[in-house]
């Protein structure tokens, strides 16, 4: 079927923004692809949209909190007013977008009926589908524009030409950029829900159907090792119509699988073989190279994508950030700085809350429940899940809003500078929430679980006022309670006395070790069914509350009055655009972030227990096609965007694999056997006496441990300068000298030069040949000068000699 467009309408000046447009498309209800099909029509309209504007005529909360005060006060002050104001907006908006070239054409959403709405409430509420595309000479000449910005910042080595033939990824990443681009740079700054664009709710792409079918038949067909190594037409495919950006996360998600088979192996073999909770010192130093080795090795294999796929050094162009001021743009890099360390007690102050709330919520789940032995006892050990589940994720809402904030106002000129930042911000709380618990496990609660238990055992639930109110550190008051207790004749703790504290021998020595299969294995399932299943059967749901039943009985009926076939194409778009524009936005942050907080797990806390990398190895395998069903069914189309490196998520992986070594080495040191312990139970450092630590007649000391570790963790923080400055050299010379995109890169260099050289060949030879002629011309004239005469002495010949006069 040939492509055509949906016919434009011209923007007129309506009462409302809905009156604008041609009722009788309103009516048509929206119809599914199987009535469709037994109709023998095609269910797939030809409409060439490149991106669909949504408009609304009423403003939510949110937008018109970010509305200047004087705007804000004089356009919403009364319905009229908000009705011209968004008519104004609606005119502005179409009038700038044909201004570039662009075709435009509009068609009144689907509204919803609402009960208790009321009369003329619906107007009020209506959506206008704004559709834009561009011609074929608009996108060849973005594209032109663009190639010759690449080649000055040294971006392509190869000038500019007509050659090559401009991809799907390519030509929407332009519209977009063109739409949301920094008017500095040609673009109109168009950005959803910010003044004056307040009432352009979302823009987004619409899926090609026809791709996305490929894509997932082919990553869920019979061959399992599809997905694992990245064959050339799978990336090529992601590369051509989804763009760089997505094709470098499944590039990343293939890597990071198969790098994590060896340590699954390895795992595997130290589960099988060696004591359970034996802390084996083989383990923690192959995990912590292991750690090191991915981050380097990933580190070039993007390099060597990026320099393959033509984006090496993309971020030497730089893409201002429409909302960016124009003092940010020529903003010396202190005052950002500044503005950025200003930022920091804020950040620091919302961290320091969460982690005190998960102490506490910890301290509650660890001891609290465990003493508690009245009403309702069996119920009380669920209290503090619910109250994470409730506390937690609005703090980390809040914290969202604060930290955009924040970043909104360090005023980052270019979007990758502003994403980056943003992204440090966010992922390093979810770390704190990701990690804390683990952290609290392994150096709080096993090591000093007995002194916490007896604590919060006498300070909770005892009834003596006065041993509730005495002052000190806690080992004091943990001194000063036995101190009480011999006075008043309870038996020493651990002696099996009938008034010993009820905390005494209660401390689940495998805690971390279920916490850690938690998070592995229990944890992942949970989000792969959150992420692929439930937005799934949501949108099921919504499509049986909608009725679609009964519109595809009305559509059919309509279709036997009027058999339009480009009538039903236009319904059937229409149902397209509305259904898609349902869809949330997807955002690589959620899958970078589930992908490196994994990597986090296996690096840091796999040590507890060998086998955790194995599920992760299984996951992972799924991950890469539930991710790729999700792309394609369960969120918009991914605006496509450049990029050569997968930027902040290096960066935290490098610091994880920096902080892998000290866990190991010192959960090696506190918990790995000794004579005086079995396996999983011994704490070296913790030890006063020649007791095993759980003989409860003698205390681990904080100071006594504290300094031991710290140096453990010196010594290993030297080990992984030196390790990692080996790995990186051995990698450099194994993957990346001589490698195909080294040997290309150079061979373009060559060809680029040499092209050079060839076409301004003539240009030099004439220009040399006319210098020379001039310069024998001068030469020659002065020369025969010189030798046509002389000047002084005068020689003649007298009588067979020479005279000089």
């Amino acid at each position: 079927m040939t492509e055509k467009a949906l016919p434009s309408t011209p923007p007129t000046q309506p009462s409302s923004i809905s009156a604008s447009l041609p009722s009788s498309l309103s009516e048509i209800p929206g119809r599914t692809r199987a009535a469709l099909l037994q109709e023998d029509v095609a269910p797939s309209p030809s409409f060439h949209v490149d991106l669909v504007f949504a408009f609304v005529s009423r403003l939510s909360t949110s937008v018109t909190k970010k509305l200047p005060k004087g705007i804000a006060s004089t356009s919403l002050k009364d319905r009229a007013a908000a009705a011209t104001f968004a008519q104004t907006e609606f005119a502005a908006l179409l009038t700038v977008l044909k201004g570039k070239g662009l075709r435009v054409t509009t068609r009144k959403a689907k509204v919803e009926e609402k009960k208790g709405a009321k009369k003329g409430q619906e107007e009020d509420e209506g959506k206008v589908w704004v559709f834009i595309s561009a011609t074929e000479e608009l996108v060849e000449s973005l594209m032109q524009k663009e190639k010759s910005n690449d080649f000055l910042h040294g971006v392509a080595a190869a000038p500019p030409s007509n050659n090559d033939a401009i991809t799907p990824a390519e030509r929407l990443r332009l519209v977009h950029e063109l739409v949301t681009g920094d008017t500095e740079q040609g673009g109109l700054a168009i950005t959803p829900g910010v003044y004056p664009w307040s009432h352009v709710q979302s823009i987004f792409a619409l899926h090609d159907k026809a791709v996305n079918d490929t894509w997932t038949h082919t990553w869920l067909g019979k061959d399992w090792t599809v997905g694992l190594k990245l064959k050339p037409h799978e990336t090529d495919l992601i590369l051509k119509h989804f763009g760089p950006s997505l094709a470098l996360y499944f590039s990343f998600l293939s890597f990071y699988t198969l790098a994590t088979l060896p340590l699954s192996i390895l795992g595997l073999l130290a589960w099988s073989f060696l004591p359970t909770g034996s802390y084996s010192s083989i383990y923690a130093l192959a995990g912590s190279f292991w750690s090191i080795a991915v981050v380097e090795a990933w580190r070039i294999k993007e390099k060597s994508l990026a320099t393959k796929w033509g984006m090496r050094g993309v971020e030497s162009e730089e893409k201002w950030r429409a909302q960016s001021s124009a003092a940010a743009r020529g903003r010396v890099w202190w005052k950002r700085d500044l503005r950025v360390l200003a930022g920091l007690p804020v950040l620091l102050g919302c961290a320091t809350l969460l982690f005190g709330i998960l102490t506490g919520l910890f301290v509650f789940e660890a001891f609290v429940t465990a003493l508690y032995d009245g009403f309702g006892k069996e119920y009380i050990s669920l209290l503090p899940t619910l109250l994470f589940a409730v506390i937690v994720p609005r703090i980390l809402a809040v914290y969202r809003n604060i930290a955009v904030r924040l970043t909104d106002w360090e005023d980052h000129a270019t979007e990758a500078s502003y994403q980056n930042a943003l992204t440090v911000k966010t992922f390093a709380l979810n770390s704190i929430v990701a990690f804390g618990g683990l952290l609290l496990s392994a150096y709080a609660y096993i090591p000093f679980g007995d002194q916490i238990m007896s604590f919060v055992d006498v300070t909770i639930f005892s009834a003596s006022q006065d041993i509730q109110d005495f002052g000190g550190s806690a080992s004091e008051k943990i001194g000063e309670v036995g101190e009480k207790l011999a006075a008043s004749g309870t038996p020493p703790p651990g002696t099996g006395g009938a008034k010993a504290p009820r905390g005494r021998g209660v401390i689940n020595d495998g805690r971390l070790q279920a916490q850690v299969f938690a998070y592995t294995v229990t944890n992942q399932i949970v989000n792969a069914a959150t992420e692929l299943v439930l937005p799934i059967v949501l949108r099921w749901y919504a499509e049986w509350k909608a009725g679609d039943k009964g519109k595809d009985a009305q559509l059919k009926k309509d279709l036997d009055e009027k058999r339009s076939v480009e009538r039903i194409d236009e319904a059937s778009f229409l149902q397209k655009v509305e259904r898609e524009s349902m869809l949330p936005e997807y955002s690589l942050f959620v899958d970078y972030a589930e992908m490196v907080t994994q990597f986090g797990y296996v690096s840091l806390w796999s040590i507890c227990w060998p086998l955790a990398c194995l599920p992760v190895s299984i996951n992972n395998y799924f991950e890469l096609r539930s991710d790729a069903l999700k792309v394609c069914l369960n969120v918009r189309k991914p605006i496509p965007s450049r990029v050569s490196t997968i930027g902040p998520w290096l960066s935290a992986m490098t610091f994880l694999s920096w902080l892998s070594i000290l866990t190991n080495s010192t959960l090696y040191s506190l918990f790995h056997p000794t004579p005086h312990t079995p396996a999983g139970k011994g704490f070296h450092f913790l030890s006063t006496s020649q007791h095993p630590p759980h003989d409860h007649s003698s205390h681990a000391s904080i100071s006594g441990t504290f300094y031991p570790l710290l140096l453990v963790a010196l010594g290993a923080s030297h080990v992984f300068l030196v390790g990692r400055a080996a790995i990186q050299y051995v990698l450099r010379k194994v993957l990346w000298e001589g490698s195909e995109e080294v040997v290309m890169g150079r061979k373009r260099e060559r060809e680029v030069r040499g092209e050079y050289l060839e076409r301004h060949k003539g240009e030099v030879t004439v220009r040399r040949a006319l210098g020379d002629r001039v310069e024998r011309v001068k030469k020659s004239v002065g020369e025969d000068r010189f030798w046509e005469g002389g000047e002084g002495a005068e020689v003649t010949e007298v009588g067979g000699g020479w005279k000089m006069e």
